[in-house]
């Protein structure tokens, strides 16, 4: 059976209820559900791309942070004002690091 109005679909079948106007809508509406796919996997596609891009980064951040704070922590203090903003700048970059640990280990 092929009939736009009732979603029938059979070669050679043509339902006496549908006209030529119904034709061209459900057309229309198929064209429409086509581009929206097509954009929908575009969309896609541009996101994998991105997050890809985003991981390569943020690997690279959280590989500089680690070293950062390793060097950090086997110098001396001198490398801020005080003793206590060291630890503060110390704990800041640990959780930092983290977060950025816990995303990456996000499947």
């Amino acid at each position: 059976m092929n009939c736009v109005k009732h979603n029938f679909f059979e070669p050679g079948y043509q339902c006496k209820d549908c006209t030529i106007e119904d034709l061209r809508a459900r057309v229309a509406e198929l064209e429409a559900a086509a581009e929206a796919y097509k954009s929908e996997v575009a969309t896609c596609h541009r996101n994998e791309g991105d997050r890809i891009r985003y991981r390569e980064a943020l690997v690279g951040t959280a590989a500089s942070l680690a070293a950062a704070i390793s060097l950090l922590e086997r110098g001396s203090k001198k490398a801020a004002p005080s003793d206590k903003m060291f630890d503060q700048m110390i704990r800041d970059y640990k959780k930092s690091l983290d977060s950025a640990r816990a995303i990456l280990n996000q499947k």
